[in-house]
């Protein structure tokens, strides 16, 4: 699988050592510490015109490519929330160690949803923006005809037959390219 990281040129990038595992990340400015977390599919350079000016604005701003994407370690390891939300809790102990801002796009959102619902003590706030939420996560708690209709997609995309195939059909550039295009105003972006 090849992956087109975005280089962030204005930002300098360090590697921190996680699990036995390289993670990129980067730190700018001084202040109230904003954390910020990448949507699927993205890296820091996703952040790479926001980190100068929020550092500007006297914020010190931490971001970092999330383990399976852009700079950081890529192992063949079972992707998941919790995963990520231990990856994100372990960065903030060994290199924060204040309260934070988490500011997350599309699962970042949900990761720092996540970080303010279970870890309250290290965040000073939190901002969702295109929050990715989890609709298949917990089908039972969901009414009919929603319930049966996530828990079936939940079956599906699981599965080792059809999840890989529906995998490979989704992470295909132009769908990728299709679905950032309606989201984002400035396709140059």
């Amino acid at each position: 699988m090849t992956q087109t990281v975005i280089k962030p040129s204005s930002l300098t990038l360090f590697d921190w050592t996680w699990r036995d595992q390289k993670i990129c990340y980067t730190v700018q400015g001084e202040g109230q510490p904003l954390f910020l977390i990448h949507g699927f599919g993205a890296c820091i350079g996703h952040w790479k015109h926001n980190i100068p000016a929020i550092a500007a604005a006297g914020y010190q701003v931490f971001a970092i490519d999330l383990l399976g994407f852009g700079g950081s370690a890529k192992p063949a390891w079972d992707y998941s929330l919790d995963l990520w939300q231990a990856l994100i809790h372990d960065f903030w102990q060994e290199k924060i160690q204040r309260p934070t801002v988490f500011v997350g796009n599309s699962i970042g959102g949900l990761l720092s949803l996540s970080m303010l619902a279970n870890h309250p003590n290290l965040c000073a706030g939190g901002v969702l923006i295109n929050c990715a939420g989890g609709l298949s996560h917990r089908p039972e708690e969901l009414a009919p005809p929603l319930r049966f209709v996530m828990g079936a997609f939940g079956k599906l995309v699981s599965s080792p037959l059809t999840g890989k195939f529906l995998f490979n059909q989704v992470r295909q550039k132009f769908r990728i390219r299709g679905t950032l295009y309606q989201v984002y105003g400035d396709r140059a972006r």
